[in-house]
């Protein structure tokens, strides 16, 4: 078949239970945050489509999400894409 095209949709949940980046690792930081400033559940949708032609391929993910990672009043949800191009057999 020289032609195919797929669409997709993947949602996956995390469950955190230590993040070092954010509550320190091997030494005191003045910048780490406390448990009760983090979310341990992370929530992270994507959503995309494929195409091939022969032995060219391109993928597209315009919506990724990911939720916050804090329960702060500066929190935010992420959004990026990215777009992928690949020669083949």
């Amino acid at each position: 078949m020289p032609f195919e095209f797929n669409f997709f949709v993947n949602v996956r949940g995390r469950a955190v239970a230590y993040n070092a980046l954010l509550q320190g690792q091997f030494r005191h930081s003045a910048y780490t945050l406390d448990a009760s400033q983090l979310n341990r559940a992370i929530l992270e949708v994507e959503t995309g489509a494929y195409f091939r032609y022969r032995k060219f391929s391109l993928m597209f993910q315009p919506i990724v999400l990911r939720t916050s990672e804090t329960n702060l009043p500066q929190k935010r949800t992420h959004y990026w894409g990215t777009l992928y191009f690949a020669i083949g057999r």
